[in-house]
This record gives structure tokens, C-alpha cells and sequence, in this order.
């Protein structure tokens, strides 16, 4: 059944002529009268007595009229509230994180953001592993690191670089590497999630990329794991900012090789499409952008 027809023929009952329905339609006089015309031959059953002036319902056209009518309701209610979804800040938005920096940097953002749209629900959830935008039926995940090669909408938010750390005690005892080649000579704490020795790349301006194979005691899959080793002065550590920056501000850590930086990552976010983003998404992500400038965790 074609539910335009049906939308005519509520609107004829309702205008009382075809004339008038016309109008309200935005159609031509000939083309309402076909379209009920359609809708009779559909429904086998005659809705509609026609004189010149005016159309009155049979009874089989008044208990039609009266379902049709919740269902045209429901349809505008529906319409309404997907485009106003689209105009207005509101309803619910599924996003995911890292523990990491939902706890250490996404917390109070989420207060703020939630003060001022007050028609937004936010469910996160953080987890250690990547999280599927799609299979595991979120609206955004947010990302650090490279991405792989996908269909979804892509934007970067902010520069998440690592860091060379180290302890004071550390360096007081065994020396402050000048260039990435006397790394060779320091104990490493390794960060590793597939448990395979990582390189060190560090590129400084004008010098060749050096990669390192660091060798150490300990190798875990944990970034604070890894700081606090590096704090106890077991080694040097390669370190995410967002995990040792308030160890470098406190002088708990120092920076080794500070004019030597490693490939920057960045945060990003990934969402499915470009096209009719809801207003809770749009202004989540451009909040996100304006509260990340500067990122907190890098020192301005």
C-alpha cells in the first residue's frame, strides 16, 4: 500500500474537498483524485462518495479514515523527532575509549559537555582492547595511534606523542644519553602488547632517523606499569604523554634526548558518515577539539 495515498486521503476527510486538499498537498486537483482512485482499486472497496462540490466517507471509508489517522500521527511524531534529532542536541550517544584516557582526561570534559547540552545522554565505555564502531554498536570510538585502512569517517582531535623518561636517580648513576646511539648502552623498560622487542624511532631536525633495538629486564603490555619501573629507576622508558606528564611536570621523570621525537601519534575519532551526523555527535566532536587545545597532557 502506498502510504503518500493514504496521506491524501487524510488529508481530502480532513480539507472535505479535493480542491482544498490539493492545496494543502501541494498537488495538482487530478492528480488527488487519482491517487484516491489508486487507493480504492488497491483496497477493493469504495472510501469515498464524490459529487461536484464536496466527497462524503462511506462507512468502510470512516473506520479506514480513523486507523489511517493514528498512522499519519505516528509517521509526523517519527519525522519529528529524527529531524529535531538532526537540529537539536539530544538523545543518546554510544562512544568508546581507552581506560587511560577516560579516566586520567575524559572525566570532567564529560561534566562540562553534559552542562550544556542537557537533552544528551552519553553511555562510554572504556576498555583495553580496540573496540568495532560498528559490530559493537557504538555511535564514535575514540583512537590513539595509527589506524587501519576502514570505511569509517576519520578526525584527528589531538597530538598524542611519546616521550624518552627516565629517573633522575637514573641518570645521576648511569649517565644522560646525548644521542639515540648511546641508547644501546642503557637498560630498557620495553613496552610491548604482542610480547615482540620493540625499536625506538626517533627523528631530530637535520639528523638521520635512528631506529633503535632496545634490550631490558622488563617487558610489559602496561604503560603505568612501565612508568613506575622507570620511576624506581630501573631503566629508560618510551612513555606516552598522557601517562608520564604529570611525573615530568612533578620531576618524579625527565626527558632524555628532549630535541629527538619519535613518530607523533595522534587521537583521533572515527564515526560511520559524513552525511546527516546528529547534532549530539557534531557538537560532541567539536567540543572535544576546542577541550583538547592544547591537550592537556602535552606541557603549551
Amino acid at each position: 500500500m502506498d502510504l503518500n495515498a493514504v496521506a491524501i486521503f487524510v488529508s481530502v476527510v480532513e480539507t472535505g474537498s479535493f480542491v482544498d486538499a490539493a492545496r494543502v498537498t501541494k498537488l495538482s486537483k487530478s492528480t488527488v483524485a487519482r491517487r484516491i482512485d489508486e487507493l480504492e482499486s488497491s483496497l477493493g472497496v469504495r472510501l469515498l462518495q464524490r459529487s461536484t462540490r464536496t466527497s462524503q466517507l462511506t462507512e468502510a471509508g470512516r473506520s479506514f479514515y480513523e486507523r489511517c489517522r493514528r498512522i499519519v500521527d505516528d509517521i509526523d511524531d517519527a519525522v519529528s523527532s529524527v529531524t529535531t534529532h538532526q537540529r537539536e542536541p539530544k538523545g543518546l550517544l554510544r562512544f568508546s575509549a581507552s581506560v587511560l584516557l577516560g579516566e586520567r582526561f575524559l572525566s570532567e570534559l564529560l561534566v562540562e559537555y553534559l552542562r550544556r547540552y542537557p537533552d544528551v545522554e552519553l553511555d562510554l565505555h572504556l576498555a583495553a582492547r580496540r573496540m568495532d564502531l560498528i559490530a559493537d554498536g557504538f555511535d564514535l570510538v575514540l583512537r590513539v595511534g595509527r589506524l587501519e585502512s576502514s570505511s569509517h569517517i576519520v578526525r584527528r582531535l589531538a597530538p598524542a606523542p611519546s616521550y624518552v623518561c627516565a629517573s633522575p636517580a637514573y641518570l645521576q648513576q648511569h649517565g644522560t644519553p646525548e644521542h639515540p646511539d648511546d641508547l644501546r648502552q642503557h637498560a630498557g623498560i620495553l613496552f610491548s602488547p604482542d610480547r615482540v622487542p620493540p625499536i625506538w624511532v626517533l627523528d631530530a631536525p637535520g639528523e638521520r632517523t635512528a631506529s633503535i633495538p632496545m634490550r631490558g629486564r622488563l617487558m610489559v603490555n602496561s604503560h603505568p606499569v612501565a612508568m613506575e619501573a622507570c620511576e624506581a629507576g630501573l631503566g629508560l622508558a618510551e612513555l606516552p604523554a598522557m601517562v608520564c606528564c604529570d611525573a615530568l611536570r612533578t620531576g618524579r621523570l625527565v626527558r632524555v634526548l628532549p630535541e629527538w621525537q619519535n613518530d607523533t601519534r595522534w587521537l583521533h575519532a572515527l564515526y560511520p558518515s559524513r552525511r546527516h551526523i546528529p547534532a549530539a555527535l557534531r557538537t560532541f566532536l567539536d567540543f572535544l577539539v576546542a577541550s583538547l587545545t592544547p591537550p592537556p597532557w602535552i606541557d603549551p
